[in-house]
Order: C-alpha cells, then structure tokens, then sequence
C-alpha cells in the first residue's frame, strides 16, 4: 500500500516540514509515499526541498502532475482545459494520481485532514481485505464526524440508512464497514485497479446524495460517486466511529 497526499503552493511549508505527518507517518502496511505536486510557483525549489527529504527518508516518492497532464486528459476523455475550466487544478491531480500508479492500492490523505485523524493499521488491512475481493466496494475511509454526531448516529450508519432508503434495496451486510455512495477526495484507501476503469464522463449529474465543492462542480471525487451510484457501488465507512479525522 501507497502512502499519498497532494502538495500544492499553499503547502509546502506543512508537507515539507520536519514536523510533517505525512513524512513522519509509519506503518508496517505502509510500504511508499508518494507526493503528487501540482500548481506550484518554484519546481526547481520544491524539488530541492523533497530531494533533501529523501536523502534522510528512502521511502518517498514523488510526480509532477504537470508531466503527465495532457496524457491524462486524453486517456479519460476529459472535457477541461487549465484556462478556461473552472477548479481545473482540483480536478487533474487525482486523475494524474490513478494514471501514474494504474494498479496497487493507494491510502490517500489529504494535508489538511492530518490536523485531527486517527485510525489503525486494522482499518488498513480490512480495507485491503474489502476492495480486493468485494466487487462493490473500491474505496473505502474512516468516519469525518465524531461518534453519535449524524442524528444519534454515526455517520457512516446514517448515510447507509439514507442510500438504502433511496435505492429501495439493500446489501449484504459487511462485517467492519457500512456502505455509502458518496465519494470524498479527503481520505480513502482505493483499489486503483477499479478505479482506472470508471467512466469518468457520465453527465448529466443524477446522483443526489454527493453535488461536490461549490469552487468544482466537476471534480474527481463527484464524477467518480457519479460512477459508483450508476453501477451500484459503494465507498465503504469503517465502523470503528471512535476512528476518525476532521476536515
């Protein structure tokens, strides 16, 4: 399993520091980390910067999604275009992220979700469990509320409540995560596998349960729950509640 986050200009300084999560995050599930840079003023800088990281770290690699833009957008098919598309650099990098790596499994956080996250090496391996052999489920994440904060429940139980009432159906039950149609670029272990396979082009938007960011009404993350509710799949949400991050 990969390791990832994205570094960006706004946060160099917090994903580069010696104080860094990410760089300083161990896990015997853990084998890579990967740094995926985009939008960015200095490369040569930033370069320098994650250079002297690996020096002290082996463990880390890294990509400029500039490098691999144009290949990604042909290979998706996506309509965007860095000038004239709104949230274009929210867009390409998970794109450019599931293009570069094509196969394995990648444990995404996102920097400013690293404030306040706690899980274990448990939801890890069941999540690697889970994505590998359920054909329903290609990601999944921890809890983003605190315990008994979704209407006396936790929100993962909530929002399987919510999606089997839409869908007038069920599944079978899974033992350590409920099942959720909303896709968040935050924090998710994906089987990337599945994930380069999607149709990331299924418009108009009919799923009702996850618009996007107001700033990106075409990310990764809504075109990619988009998928996942046309196909009657699912992110799954550990049920541990008392693991969880905060955005």
């Amino acid at each position: 399993m990969i390791l990832s986050t994205l570094l960006y200009e706004g946060n160099i300084g917090e994903i580069l520091s010696e104080t860094s999560w990410f760089i300083n995050f161990k896990s015997p599930v853990i084998q890579s980390k990967l740094i995926i840079i985009n939008n960015i003023k200095d490369r040569q800088l930033t370069e320098r910067k994650i250079l002297d990281h690996i020096s002290k770290h082996n463990d880390i690699e890294y990509f400029f999604v500039d490098d691999y833009e144009q290949e990604v957008i042909d290979f998706f098919k996506l309509d965007i275009n860095k000038e004239i598309t709104t949230g274009y650099y929210y867009i390409i990098p998970y794109f450019a992220l599931i293009y570069k790596l094509k196969t394995g499994i990648v444990f995404h956080v996102s920097n400013d979700c690293t404030h306040h996250i706690n899980f274990s090496d448990d939801f890890l391996l069941a999540s690697i469990k889970e994505i590998t052999t359920n054909d329903k489920i290609p990601a999944t994440t921890i809890s983003w509320r605190p315990p008994k904060d979704s209407h006396g429940y936790d929100v993962g139980e909530w929002e399987q409540m919510e999606v089997f009432q839409h869908k007038q159906k069920s599944e079978p039950d899974m033992e350590n995560f409920w099942y959720t149609v909303s896709l968040s670029d935050q924090v998710f272990v994906a089987n990337i596998d599945k994930f380069i396979k999607f149709d990331y082009n299924l418009t108009p938007y009919i799923n009702p349960f996850s618009p996007g960011p107001l700033y990106c009404p075409d990310s990764w993350e809504r075109r990619a729950t988009e998928f996942l509710y046309r196909n009657d799949m699912y992110r799954a949400v550990w049920k541990r509640s008392d693991e969880y991050y905060l955005h």
